[in-house]
């Protein structure tokens, strides 16, 4: 596919999202008729980037004094072959494979040893899980979004993301549905 090609495509890609974004429940034909496209073409597309560009929507608890998770990012030798290891482990989840400082990144809600894991070479960060937000995507352009991280001013009042001020009351089978559902609700 040519480089011109693939731009269009990532641009029709980028106008589903901000339909889906906007309103989750939106059907294929609203979002054809929003963005000009054929619902064929947009239940295509929508195929496409189920697996690549989006995920169904997920639930994801802030820390609390009885549920904490564990963000770990680390250089291993084989990306592919750590990822494997770490099926073994059910309390891990969002497992992502990268370039750059770390090559795996996951986030666990056990504390793991990770010096165990096939072609371990160096944990780059191993801490406590914040609180997540999804910020919505607001262009496709890299240097675009540079700018406008650089141009932004950091916060007047000081956060304090490792809070855990509560307890979450609940019950093993309220724990297990959330398991269950959390990636894909």
């Amino acid at each position: 596919m040519t480089q011109t090609l693939r731009g269009k495509r990532m641009e029709r890609y980028y106008e589903i999202y901000k339909q889906i974004w906007e309103n989750p429940l939106i059907s294929k034909s609203e979002i054809g008729e929003n963005t000009g496209l054929n619902r064929k073409t947009v239940a295509r597309y929508l195929d496409e980037m189920d697996s690549t560009v989006i995920h169904g929507p997920a639930i994801s608890l802030n820390p609390a004094l009885n549920y904490q998770e564990y963000a770990y990012f680390l250089e291993v030798d084989n990306p592919r072959s750590a990822f494997e290891d770490l099926k073994e482990f059910p309390s891990v989840h969002s497992v992502t494979c990268a370039f750059g400082d770390w090559s795996l990144s996951f986030i666990s809600e056990e504390r793991i040893n990770v010096e165990e894991l096939k072609g371990f070479k160096k944990c780059i960060l191993q801490e406590i899980k914040s609180a997540t937000t999804t910020s919505k995507v607001t262009t496709l352009d890299w240097d675009e979004s540079m700018k406008t991280m650089h141009s932004m001013h950091p916060p007047q009042k000081k956060s304090s993301l490792k809070e855990k001020a509560f307890i979450i009351p609940w019950q093993d089978w309220e724990w297990a549905l959330y398991r269950e559902f959390r990636h894909n609700v």
